[in-house]
């Protein structure tokens, strides 16, 4: 082999896992803010069947049979933070949003991200977020 060919094989096989290690955490974070930034826009708009649409299935049952009343008419009452997506932090399938001083968590799907917990404020260093959606 010539040192050309192998210094071009060199070459593609670097640039391959530099795009591969580039795009993991960006891409993720792009598309988790993304999901987080259509479920802020649908809350900040009262659209609540667009917003129910991007949660979990976990999230919208759990919220119906706590609320009693289908997601849309659940929503509403919960008053949700209305703020831009600020902050995103992805951990592998698991992402939170940071929304004024409130968190969106998200997870992936094979469906794409869906918010699993909305309205979050921390309680303690030590403590699980107390989320108004979800767990």
């Amino acid at each position: 082999m010539s040192r050309v060919a192998g210094g071009a094989k060199l070459l593609a096989g670097s640039v391959v896992i530099a795009s591969l290690l580039a795009g993991c955490s960006p891409a993720g974070e792009a598309e988790a803010g993304a999901a987080a930034s259509r479920f802020q826009r649908s809350v900040a708009a009262a659209d609540w069947a667009s917003a129910c649409g991007l949660l979990s299935e976990r999230a919208g049952t759990d919220l119906e049979s706590a609320a009693a009343r289908p997601c849309p008419a659940a929503l509403p009452a919960l008053q949700l933070p209305t703020d831009d997506v600020g902050t995103v932090e992805v951990w592998g399938h698991n992402a939170k949003a940071m929304v004024g001083q409130e968190a969106v968590f998200l997870s992936l799907f094979s469906s794409g991200w869906r918010v699993i917990a909305a309205g979050c404020t921390p309680r303690g260093e030590d403590l699980p977020y107390q989320c108004a959606v979800g767990s």
